[in-house]
């Protein structure tokens, strides 16, 4: 009875460590990612905090024309094909994205039409159709 109790013993204990080994490399391999992501963070905070308090929305941007140019805005972005994104998901609020190859993929999904992204504004202007805003990206927020 004895012998089964240990077997038994090193059965829990084997298993425990093997978990705790699991566990442990999938924090080291997550650990760049992290650091990464943290470095990247550290690098658009000032710009994170002028979008903030700026508060800046599509309208009031289009309405200033450029008195905007190179503000950072924190703006919900719809992304689509190439070279198509709109403010909030807003196909009427049209956005011209410069570096729109860096930008990610984001049609929408079962709880959201668009995902915070961090931009810079470039221009504004008026069209025959409403209007466009010139924008580079610089982040997205998961």
């Amino acid at each position: 009875m004895e012998d089964k109790k240990v077997v038994a013993v090193g059965i829990k204990f084997f298993a425990a460590a093997a978990g705790l080994a699991v566990l442990a490399y999938w924090l080291v391999s997550l650990y760049p990612s992290f650091t990464k992501n943290r470095e990247m963070l550290k690098e658009i905070e000032p710009v994170l905090r002028e979008a903030k308090s700026l508060g800046l929305d599509y309208d009031t941007v289009l309405a200033a024309g450029d008195k905007y140019r190179d503000r950072a805005a924190l703006w919900c972005v719809q992304t689509g094909e190439e070279g198509a994104a709109f403010y909030k998901g807003d196909l009427s609020k049209r956005l011209f994205v410069k570096n729109h190859p860096a930008m990610p993929y984001f049609t929408g999904s079962k709880h959201a039409n668009c995902a915070d992204m961090l931009l810079k504004i470039e221009s504004a202007r008026m069209t025959a159709v409403g209007g466009v805003v010139t924008v580079r990206f610089l982040y997205k927020f998961e």
